[in-house]
């Protein structure tokens, strides 16, 4: 997936390139209290921002439809997201929280579901936003999918939604197909105009930011939107520069032509410079695991899935091969979120615990020759990995592995197969372990590759404890019965290891340190509390709205 502007100088410093972004992209129960909007960091006195300045950001050179529910690249995601609001967004700890809607109920424990709008709001064209905008966005997400030929990131609500209506001008009733709170966290699809027919411009938002001007294929300028629901921003103008691609981004930052950008590349730190450039890591959903095969005889005692683990060293794996782009961890749970334990984290690296495992088992290198042996019988470990042209840093990772494996006795063979291939592979169980990859939805829910009959579930692992788990999460309605299901699922994957978690990967934000106030950017939510960053501060010498 794949993001413009002119920053004119402070007196007497340095050039100030402008800014480029490559990124991409309610309350808790039903009686809960909404929660609070994120408040802007606390500013000294002598630092009080202040209005005004450009920043500039990029977008591709060709962006694709300028519908924002088809946006398909991680820059046009972003930038739409300065534009357009959904109905809920995400606090620094990835709690659902009023964005559009204000409040949210269930009556009936979880079937049915209402939302109610803000009063205040207005789109860029000074139409007030109602209920049925929000109905004609989810018809449009209903025919997308639908419609094979057309894919929406946000589609896959309608995987919840069974129905949808607008009860009255400010408020929309879901139901849902099973009860629980997982609608939540699906509402954060941008809200477009009822009047939108998917025209070749994009539509009218509500969001911080309107379009003020549109060269397609060059450039775009949006404007603080000063009649906005939120805070009005502080920085005045943002440009969207077109780019071919992250790499060339970045250049042109290097080079003082942009100021800001979202990178996937992991080498962004590069651009790292003293009081001029900062780097700052934004971490994603993108889960990265090992599956074991635990109808494999090699696999199924969880004492082996516990000693390969204890003899991995993911530390090593992140600096080597993803240039410390990784955070590690043993639950499908991002560190940030509200509902990771930092009592889920078990296996730091330890040869030792890995070997007194091994040798409980019987094994043993019983020829001296350096690998372990069981009854006489050597033991080699398969391990399946797919081939990416592109990065092959999975398949880096895996040859790795195979190195650490063999410091505690472990024989271990690195199949590198074509996509093909090795989907083919892992629905066959034709493998011991497989590096895999999951993108884990903001509602983290985990059936899709842990339960029973899980789309995703290639380690063949069933477990009626953990089916009922996974179900009371996703049935669970206030925060704190959300909590503790979730705690519970953390507890018992670190214990039985249906999948050995390694790490979730981080992006890089690149930008000029003039730059302030950005401190919750993440992955896919880079522009998440947009409305305290700032480049002016009182007592500068150039003050907002005097000469740049």
């Amino acid at each position: 997936m794949k993001n413009i502007m002119d920053f004119k100088a402070k007196l007497g410093c340095i050039l100030l390139a402008l800014c480029l972004v490559f990124s991409l992209m309610g309350c808790g129960g039903p009686e809960a209290e909404p929660a609070p909007t994120p408040s802007p960091d606390t500013v000294a006195p002598d630092d009080t921002p202040a209005k005004g300045g450009k920043m500039g950001i990029v977008m591709p050179k060709k962006p694709g439809s300028w519908n924002p529910l088809l946006a398909d690249s991680r820059e046009m995601v972003d930038l739409y997201s300065l534009v357009y609001d959904g109905l809920v967004r995400f606090d620094e700890q990835m709690r659902p929280i009023p964005a559009l809607a204000l409040n949210w109920e269930s009556g009936d424990g979880g079937t049915t579901w209402q939302f109610h709008l803000r009063e205040d709001v207005q789109f860029h064209n000074g139409r007030a936003l109602t209920a049925s905008d929000v109905t004609a966005t989810l018809k449009l997400l209903k025919g997308y999918y639908e419609n094979s030929k057309v894919t929406s990131r946000y589609e896959g609500i309608f995987d919840i939604i069974d129905s949808y209506s607008a009860v009255d001008e400010n408020t929309v009733e879901i139901k849902v197909k099973v009860p629980g709170h997982r609608v939540i966290s699906a509402m954060t699809f941008p809200v477009l105009p009822k009047n939108y027919g998917g025209i070749s411009t994009p539509p009218a938002g509500t969001g911080p930011y309107t379009i003020s001007d549109l060269e397609k294929g060059k450039t775009m300028v949006l404007t603080a939107n000063g009649k906005g629901w939120r805070r009005e921003p502080y920085i005045s103008t943002i440009t969207v520069t077109a780019m071919p691609d992250t790499a060339t981004a970045l250049s042109s930052l290097d080079v003082n032509m942009i100021s800001l950008v979202h990178s996937t590349l992991l080498t962004a730190d590069h651009y790292r410079q003293k009081d001029l450039i900062k780097v700052q890591s934004l971490l994603t959903q993108q889960y990265e695991c090992i599956v074991p095969n635990v109808y494999s005889s090699d696999v199924s005692d969880k004492r082996m899935r516990q000693a390969i683990l204890y003899a991995i060293d993911r530390s090593e794996i992140i600096s080597s091969i993803y240039l410390s782009n990784a955070v590690v961890v043993d639950v499908p749970v991002t560190p940030d979120s509200y509902l990771y334990s930092s009592t889920s984290f078990t296996y730091e690296y330890s040869l030792a615990k890995a070997k007194e495992l091994l040798s409980q088992m019987g094994f043993a290198d019983e020829n001296d020759d350096g690998f372990l042996e069981k009854n006489g019988k050597a033991f080699t470990l398969s391990i399946l990995v797919n081939e990416n042209p592109g990065a092959n840093t999975r398949a880096d990772a895996a040859r790795l592995i195979a190195t650490q494996l063999a410091r505690v006795g472990l024989r271990a063979e690195v199949n590198v197969l074509s996509w093909e291939k090795y989907n083919s592979a892992l629905k066959a169980g034709r493998f011991d372990l497989a590096l895999c990859g999951y993108d884990i939805g903001t509602d983290f829910d985990l059936s899709f590759f842990l339960s029973g009959n899980g789309r995703q579930n290639f380690s063949n692992f069933s477990s009626s404890k953990l089916n009922g788990l996974l179900k009371d999460y996703s049935s669970a309605m206030t925060e704190s019965e959300i909590k503790e299901a979730s705690l519970e699922i953390q507890k018992y994957l670190v214990e039985e290891l249906p999948v050995m978690s390694l790490y979730f990967r981080t992006n890089s934000l690149v930008y000029y340190e003039e730059i302030k106030g950005i401190t919750l950017s993440r992955d896919m939510d880079v522009y998440k509390a947009v409305e305290q960053w700032h480049i002016y501060c009182q007592g500068d010498d150039i003050k907002a709205g005097g000469s740049q």
